[in-house]
């Protein structure tokens, strides 16, 4: 199996061991076979693009000792270096979002997924749980990385099966940075 989370990246972004588990390809319930049939990564976490900045998003290029030159938002760049930091209470959805986004974005170049808790899960009506996660991608560039960082709605069946992820409504640009 391949695990992920490279060494270089874990120095590279001072991300402390515990603060996301790893995540490691192929693992048994991981993948976009979980996922709902329908679902695409939300556009936040992919590469930017020129349609993201159509879509009010934008990024800045930062260079980052011993990283090299970083691509991101200016959330997404205040990050790097830093472990993401968990909301507490109970969030059932984060490890099963986590791997459903690892399944797409692993084939369009990730090098890292992490995710942790945005907030406590709450039971929805359909008798899913429902829970924001923060979700961080990081995509290896041309001497250096892209970084990516959005908020996402999970919702997982009460077998831990992913029913949908989607980028959470309150997930604004201005907002995050």
């Amino acid at each position: 199996m391949t695990d992920l989370r490279f060494r270089a990246g874990a120095v590279l972004f001072g991300l402390a061991a515990g603060a996301c588990a790893p995540l490691v390809v192929g693992a048994p319930g991981s993948g976009p076979g979980t996922s709902a049939a329908s679902w695409s990564m939300p556009w936040q976490l992919n590469p930017a693009t020129p349609a993201s900045e159509e879509k009010g998003e934008y990024t800045s290029l930062s260079f980052v000792p011993n990283a090299g030159f970083v691509r991101g938002t200016r959330a997404a760049l205040d990050t790097v270096g830093r472990p993401l930091v968990a909301k507490p209470g109970r969030n059932r959805t984060v490890s099963i979002c986590r791997d459903t986004v690892a399944g797409e974005a692993v084939k369009i170049g990730a090098r890292e997924i992490e995710a942790v808790s945005a907030g406590p899960e709450r039971l929805a009506g359909s008798g899913h749980f429902e829970a924001p996660v923060l979700m961080r991608v990081t995509y290896p560039k041309f001497m250096g990385y892209e970084v990516r960082l959005s908020t996402l709605t999970c919702i997982v069946d009460r077998k831990g099966g992913i029913v949908n992820a989607f980028a959470a409504p309150e997930t604004r640009f201005s907002e995050l940075e």
